[in-house]
């Protein structure tokens, strides 16, 4: 399915949201929170959880990578609310992410 399906006429998708995040931080930073506050990240974030779904299929199928997997799955966790848990303060990487998410998804249904 395409991710620019899931938003309304007119609107970003949210490849061009994240897209976006990159291009509106610091090219010199490497940390990914750097390049979070911005209107980009914020219009994904306001989406709430219909966005969720999309972002996880965005990383499970590979359309993401680098800062851009990692800032979308950083989403996932904010979206939800979840940005205190233990098991993201545990993750290092966008993958670890994606399978803590998975875990504390199924264990809090």
């Amino acid at each position: 399915r395409e991710i620019c399906m899931q938003n309304p006429p007119g609107s970003r998708s949210h490849m061009e949201n994240l897209q976006g995040c990159v291009s509106a931080g610091d090219i010199n930073s490497s940390n990914p929170f750097d390049y979070m506050d911005n209107e980009y990240y914020e219009n994904i974030k306001s989406l709430g959880e219909d966005a969720i779904p999309v972002l996880l299929e965005g990383h499970h199928n590979g359309q993401y990578s680098g800062l851009i997997d990692y800032l979308a799955m950083y989403l996932v966790w904010d979206i939800s609310g979840n940005t205190a848990a233990e098991e993201l303060r545990q993750c290092e990487n966008a993958e670890q992410m994606y399978d803590a998410w998975i875990e504390f998804y199924s264990s809090n249904q």
